[in-house]
């Protein structure tokens, strides 16, 4: 199993949270459910988890009345060899955006306070307002005040080392360096440079980790690579309605291209060079920009999806705002 930050930021969670359930967002495939199953499992007496993608006939359990106790009781008498912990059992709603119900009822399952609740979801899915997915439901009711949320991104390079087996006291040594502004000795910074340079090839998404680490073979580490891309851009497209769907797959396809240039400026009349950007008929965001393509813009800032891109473009680019 990986080690991962948010597994700390779980415990925090549960140690200082005063009657709020918690909400992960991110890209898919970078490690929400498995964290939170692990989590679950080692925490906690009891552990249940309800997926609304692979089952959603488990609707059903917040359909009607959204008091605790009746939530409860639809739990226990749909699902198989569930046990309520008052205090020791958490209950894990994964692809929440897929019943907008269940987002509703985490405000009285936090009044509640009996059982912990956490719920995760796509970031597109969660985000994109005017979602294409049938299956994405609108919230009617966000439950302001009682949902902390919190974004989790892929791999950063310190898990990267942990995944490679390095000690927190042996990259402890390394940050004290660093905290000092003292020179690195070179034997060091040599094998540091090292994984930074394999880091930027296999990427932080925990598939390619593990493979990378257990196998050692670049040639698999990019046929999971693309296999993902492949996965994130038919996802895209999914979420996206109508004409958008063109344009928020071509938005993604081009941003590796235009930012490897030396002028690392995204220009949206190159996507698109028969519309101009201002021009644009899409619902706009108040700032000029296409409310379809900021989601684009924070999914590629939030997400680093694989060192395949990461080669694409330079290391140091950050998209906002100012650069259309």
């Amino acid at each position: 199993m990986l080690k991962r930050k948010m597994y700390q930021k779980l415990k925090e969670w549960r140690s200082t949270k005063e009657r709020e359930c918690l909400l992960i967002k991110g890209a898919r495939q970078i490690g929400k459910t498995t964290i939170v199953r692990e989590f679950g499992k080692n925490e906690y007496k009891s552990f249940i988890e309800i997926n609304f993608l692979k089952n959603p006939d488990l609707k059903s359990i917040f359909q009607g009345s959204l008091e605790p106790e009746e939530i409860y009781k639809r739990i226990t008498a749909v699902m198989n060899k569930v046990n309520l912990i008052p205090g020791n059992t958490l209950i894990f709603l994964d692809e929440i955006q897929k019943c907008a119900s269940a987002r509703t009822a985490l405000k009285f399952l936090a009044e509640d306070d009996r059982y912990d609740v956490i719920s995760s979801g796509s970031l597109l899915g969660l985000h994109y307002g005017d979602d294409a997915d049938p299956e994405v439901e609108k919230v009617e009711s966000v439950p302001v005040g009682y949902e902390q949320q919190i974004t989790m991104y892929s791999m950063d390079f310190e898990e990267y080392l942990w995944a490679n087996e390095y000690t927190e006291e042996a990259i402890g040594i390394v940050r004290a360096y660093y905290e000092k502004k003292e020179k690195v000795p070179e034997l060091i910074n040599e094998k540091y440079k090292t994984m930074l340079r394999e880091y930027s090839v296999v990427g932080g998404m925990p598939e390619v980790v593990a493979s990378f680490c257990e196998y050692r073979d670049f040639g698999r580490v990019q046929q999971i690579q693309e296999k993902i891309l492949a996965a994130y851009d038919d996802d895209i497209a999914y979420h996206a309605k109508g004409e958008q769907k063109t344009k928020v797959r071509n938005c993604y396809r081009t941003i590796p291209s235009q930012l490897a240039r030396e002028n690392k400026k995204f220009k949206y009349s190159e996507v698109e060079k028969r519309v101009p950007a201002g021009n644009t008929k899409t619902a706009s965001s108040g700032c000029g920009i296409p409310i379809w393509f900021m989601s684009v813009i924070m999914y590629m800032n939030r997400f680093c999806l694989c060192g395949q891109m990461k080669r694409k473009m330079s290391s140091s680019f950050i998209l906002t705002i100012q650069d259309f």
